[in-house]
């Protein structure tokens, strides 16, 4: 007994809670009641499906003109969505009922007259939701408020109507439009795809998933409505100047790679172990541009997009082989990178001891390489990216497994031995106080640390994109709003996504790596001394010019030192066809750096008495 007691009370006491959070509406003293003055031109919609059109609610802040604008957003996101059974007649009584609801109009003992609408209720505006998919907008959603309480109650509308002489609750049932219009008027979606997107019809599910794996973009799992090629991420202009950007630097890059190659692979042709190594990181940045260019040359928006309907993939034969080149490449790259890095602090911190396990390196960079190409290759994982500038891989379980998790893994290895090159110089420097061995490392220290900050760029863009991919998504709705609202077609409505900077600066880098190279080794006294050793400079006709030219420089170096100049001399000597040691007697430092054709390091016999000099007393050597 009570049990039945308790429980009665509870239920009473839930029944008093809900009455009193009952929100009252404010009256809106500027609503009216007006007549439906028709659907517009075209539009044929409401007029017979009207609960009562002698007599819709208005409110202040709008017209019924304006109500029809809200109305056909509605219908553009119906069309753009083309859900299968939304389209049918209760859905529009219900949509004419959200937007044109039945009007009471109430006079009082002054003659003032307000309006109150019959709104209808929620779980109307749910079922029609749930059935259309209907994603919810500022425009219009279920939850919306509206003049103190929600536009659409769950039961009743109470106004508090004292200031008008009336009624402090006055209670207004909500209705079902269906329960109340009964029609035999047929009503349909028309099925077209509004500007800009673009109409790719299909019938099956099968059919479906066969567009999508072609590079088609479905902006919904029922639709089909696709994005047009490029995606309207930026404006046209925006995506020509980012292919145009591409274009240059790939084209430039590989010809600086070319020179590159030609310099230090094939003019050079005694090499040292560490040669080898940098030789291969040339070899592989020119393939990394390669790709670029030959999507330069091809036409980039061509390649990226075969028609305006859809994305270039992998059987597509320019995006395939590009991405494939791309990729592999660029593995490569990071790999010989890495080794580079670990070579840089051998030479420093083990001065006397050489190691030569190119053959290592070579073997493992190539296995490592082919797995994680060949593994996404043929699964067919390479297609143009719709916010990319270039064809790569599609899955992140690809992308993941066979690109940023490998180079997570470089970029730790390379932090580490960077920080152990620091360190070593650190040791150095407290050891003897010369700095002067900075000249010999410069070049291979600048070149790692410049590609690890591109590197760290690239992969911190990726951690960018997927931390914020939610946020990219959830804005798709605003793109669907503007585009019901565009008055030219939607050629003002983008997608939110990545800033058009951060792209760039993106594109700016994958496409550079030959320029970064070639502004670091392109024009050093290593590389002038390969060339003037070279057939191209040692020959009849060019040999005496070079002759004279070296006599006449020799001259004037004899003339300096003989009229006493500077006793804190710094020389460095180029010379391809000799190697002879200079000696100087002053007492004071001398740094000498010797490039030859055949040896990219000191001399390991050199007897000057000058620096640098590890803690251990060996001379220290340069490599790269």
């Amino acid at each position: 007994m009570i049990r039945f007691y308790i429980s009665n009370i509870l239920i009473l006491l839930s029944i008093v809670n809900l009455a009193t959070l009952q929100s009252v509406y404010q009256v809106d003293p500027g609503a009216t009641c007006q007549i439906y003055a028709g659907d517009p031109p075209g539009t044929p919609l409401c007029n017979d499906i009207l609960i009562n059109k002698n007599s819709v609610y208005i409110g202040s802040d709008n017209t019924q003109e304006t109500l029809w604008q809200d109305i056909n957003q509605v219908l553009y996101f119906l069309d753009t969505l083309q859900v299968p059974g939304c389209g049918v007649t209760k859905n529009f009584i219900n949509l004419c009922a959200f937007f044109f609801p039945p009007c009471i109009e109430l006079k009082n003992d002054q003659n003032e007259t307000i309006a109150i609408p019959i709104r209808s209720c929620k779980e109307s505006c749910d079922e029609s939701f749930q059935e259309c998919q209907i994603p919810d907008t500022p425009v219009f959603n279920c939850t919306m408020p509206e003049n103190g309480g929600p536009r659409f109650p769950l039961v009743s509308s109470i106004y508090d109507l004292t200031s008008f002489n009336g009624n402090s609750s006055y209670t207004v049932d909500c209705v079902n439009a269906n329960d109340i219009v009964k029609t035999n008027q047929t009503l349909s979606l028309s099925g077209n795809c509004p500007a800009p997107l673009l109409k790719q019809p299909w019938e099956t599910v099968e059919e479906r998933d066969k567009y999508i794996e072609e590079g088609y973009y479905f902006v919904t799992n029922t639709t089909t409505c696709v994005l047009s090629c490029p995606v309207p991420l930026f404006t046209t202009k925006q995506w020509s100047n980012l292919f145009a950007m591409s274009d240059v630097l790939s084209i430039t890059s590989v010809i600086l790679s070319i020179y590159l190659i030609i310099t230090y692979v094939i003019l050079n042709k005694k090499w040292v172990h560490s040669d080898k190594l940098l030789n291969s990181f040339f070899v592989s940045i020119f393939f990394v541009s390669l790709a670029g260019a030959i999507q330069a040359f091809h036409g980039t928006e061509k390649t990226f997009c075969p028609t305006p309907l859809r994305s270039a993939v992998q059987k597509d034969l320019t995006c395939g082989a590009t991405g494939i080149i791309f990729h592999m490449s660029t593995i490569y790259a990071i790999l010989f990178w890495t080794l580079m890095s670990f070579e840089l602090w051998w030479s420093i911190k083990f001065i006397s001891k050489k190691i030569n396990y190119y053959k290592y390196y070579l073997l493992g960079c190539t296995v490592i390489t082919f797995v994680f190409t060949i593994v996404p290759a043929v699964n067919y994982n390479i297609y143009y990216g719709k916010a990319n500038v270039i064809c790569w891989l599609k899955d992140d379980k690809y992308m993941n497994t066979c690109f940023w998790i490998p180079m997570a893994v470089c970029l730790t290895i390379a932090t580490v031995f960077i920080g152990l090159v620091i360190y070593e110089i650190y040791k150095i420097v407290k050891s003897n106080g010369k700095q002067g061995f900075l000249q010999l490392q410069l070049k291979p220290i600048l070149m790692i640390v410049l590609i690890y900050v591109t590197y760290l760029y690239v992969f911190s863009y990726n951690y960018y994109i997927q931390d914020n991919m939610d946020m990219f998504l959830s804005r798709v709705v605003d793109f669907f709003v503007c585009l019901s609202k565009s008055e030219d077609e939607g050629a003002d409505c983008k997608i939110y996504g990545p800033p058009i900077g951060s792209i760039a600066m993106f594109l700016l880098i994958i496409r550079s790596y030959g320029i970064f190279v070639f502004i670091i080794y392109g024009y050093s006294a290593k590389s002038r001394a390969i060339w003037l050793s070279s057939p191209v400079f040692q020959n009849k006709y060019l040999q005496p010019i070079l002759e004279k030219i070296r006599s006449r420089n020799s001259s004037k170096v004899t003339g300096t030192t003989e009229s006493g100049a500077s006793t804190n001399s710094s020389v460095s000597v180029v010379n391809d066809n000799t190697n002879k040691k200079t000696k100087k007697k002053k007492k004071e430092a001398v740094s000498v750096e010797i490039y030859s054709g055949n040896t990219g390091q000191l001399d390991s016999d050199d007897d000057s008495d000058s620096g640098p000099f590890n803690p251990d007393g060996t001379k220290l050597k340069t490599i790269y």
